[in-house]
């Protein structure tokens, strides 16, 4: 009994060595091939590939004839596997010719699929125009005392122009913790801030001089 296991065993090893340039870890290498679109590709070695090798020395250590075992054993130790099964199969021994030639074959991956990337950041500065065009007709509830007569970019900055009869210097430290805290929770400045835009409020006179300004920024809201 020992005998046979340790047979069984050597002619597993031996069986193992036509597929060594084949028995490698599992690599996954991915290319664009178009807009947001990744193709990956892994290669190595067939899942059942153990499977295989076993089911191999088993058909050897169950042949008949020893001659079969021990020349079929003595080509895959020497790395001859086509060599194996072509003996095999001019034996009469079909079922493991065709078998040790499946174990020659390269691993095949399956057809990659396509994955979808992640989308790209948007374009800040759309953002802000569209933002400045929208503005006007959002009705923005931001100060009972002035009112917004114009919404503009500047740079990476969406600035709001308000008019109001408030003195230079009027604004209270109250008013001004309120306004920053309105323009940080609005839905409309979320997402520029999010992607570093600032929005600024100027506060104009009449005669249209500059009063007093609040600014926020991702930092300042704490996003």
């Amino acid at each position: 009994m020992r005998t046979a296991t340790r047979r069984r065993h050597i002619l597993l090893a031996a069986a193992g060595l036509c597929a060594a340039g084949q028995a490698s870890a599992q690599v996954t290498t991915c290319m664009g091939i178009g807009p947001n679109m990744v193709n990956c590709n892994t290669t190595g070695p067939a899942p059942n590939q153990t499977h295989l090798l076993s089911r191999i020395s088993g058909m050897i250590a169950d042949a008949n004839d020893r001659s079969i075992r021990k020349h079929v054993g003595e080509l895959l130790a020497a790395g001859d596997c086509e060599g194996a099964s072509h003996y095999a199969l001019s034996k009469g021994r079909l079922e493991l010719g065709e078998q040790i030639a499946q174990s020659c074959q390269p691993y095949v991956a399956p057809p990659p699929r396509p994955i979808q990337a992640a989308p790209a950041a948007p374009d800040l500065a759309t953002m802000l125009s569209r933002t400045a065009v929208a503005i006007p007709s959002m009705q923005l509830l931001l100060d009972d005392q002035a009112t917004l007569v114009r919404a503009e970019t500047v740079g990476t900055q969406l600035m709001l122009t308000m008019r109001g009869s408030r003195p230079r210097g009027a604004l209270s430290e109250a008013a001004r913790s309120r306004l920053v805290g309105a323009l940080c929770s609005h839905s409309a400045f979320i997402p520029l801030l999010h992607y570093g835009a600032s929005v600024r409020l100027v506060y104009v006179d009449q005669g249209g001089r500059q009063n007093d300004a609040v600014m926020v920024t991702r930092q300042i809201c704490g996003f």
